[in-house]
C-alpha cells in the first residue's frame, strides 16, 4: 500500500463558521478522526486564530467554556483537545503552505494547479520575501492525535558514541564530544489531520 496523505478539513464559505478558528472546524475535525478510529487530542494554531477563539460569543460555546477560554487567553482546551500556539502557523508563519508566487515560507504549492500534493489551495496565501502578506488568503491549524504512541517513531541508525576530547586539556578543561545518527518517520497519516480555513471569505 502506498502513502495516504494527511486528511483535510475545511468549512465551506458561506456557511457558519466560515473564514475563522470557529468550532464548527473542531467539530469537523474531531468527527473526521473519530470515522477513522482515532482521537483528535492536540490542535497547533497561530497567534492569528488564538485570537479568534478569544472572540467567540456566547452564542458560540456556552458560558463556563467562554469562560475558561478567556481565563486562558484563547488556550487551554476546548471539548478535551489541547490548543498550542506556533508562531511559525498562520498567513505571515514559516510553515504555512502558501500559493505558487510566494516569496517567503517552506511550502509553496506548484504554479499550474495550485496544489501542495494531495491539498489543492482554492484561495493561496501569498507572502512577500521579508513574510508580510501580499494576498491574504488560506491559512492552515495541524491536529493529531496523540493519545497512542504507535505511528510517530524516531528510529536511531547508529547509537550516541561519546568520545574523549584530549584538546581541552591544553585549557585545564574536561569534556566530550559525540554523534548519533536518528530518523523521523510517521508510519500512518490518520494520526494528523490539516484544518483549512480561507481567510477571504
Amino acid at each position: 500500500m502506498g502513502a495516504r496523505p494527511a486528511p483535510i478539513y475545511e468549512v465551506d464559505g458561506g456557511s457558519t463558521g466560515a473564514g475563522f478558528l470557529s468550532k464548527e472546524i473542531i467539530n469537523k475535525m474531531m468527527t473526521g478522526f473519530v470515522r477513522i478510529g482515532r482521537t483528535l487530542t492536540d490542535l497547533y494554531i497561530s497567534p492569528e486564530e488564538a485570537a479568534d477563539i478569544r472572540e467567540w460569543t456566547d452564542t458560540d460555546i456556552d458560558p463556563i467554556t467562554r469562560r475558561e477560554i478567556f481565563q486562558a487567553s484563547g488556550m487551554g482546551q476546548v471539548w478535551g483537545v489541547q490548543l498550542h500556539v506556533l508562531q511559525h502557523l498562520g498567513a505571515t508563519g514559516l510553515y504555512n503552505i502558501n500559493g505558487s508566487d510566494s516569496e517567503y515560507g517552506k511550502f509553496t504549492a506548484t504554479a499550474v494547479t495550485e496544489a501542495f500534493n494531495d491539498y489543492v489551495l482554492d484561495n493561496p496565501n501569498v507572502t512577500a520575501a521579508n513574510g508580510t502578506v501580499s494576498t491574504i488568503g488560506e491559512t492552515q491549524i495541524i491536529g493529531f492525535d496523540l493519545s497512542t504512541n504507535d505511528s510517530m517513531v524516531m528510529p536511531i541508525r547508529q547509537a550516541y558514541e561519546a568520545h574523549d576530547d584530549p584538546a581541552l586539556l591544553r585549557y585545564q578543561k574536561a569534556g566530550f564530544f559525540g554523534w548519533e545518527e536518528i530518523g523521523f518517520a510517521m508510519l500512518d497519516s490518520r494520526i494528523v489531520s490539516i484544518g483549512v480555513i480561507d481567510r477571504t471569505v
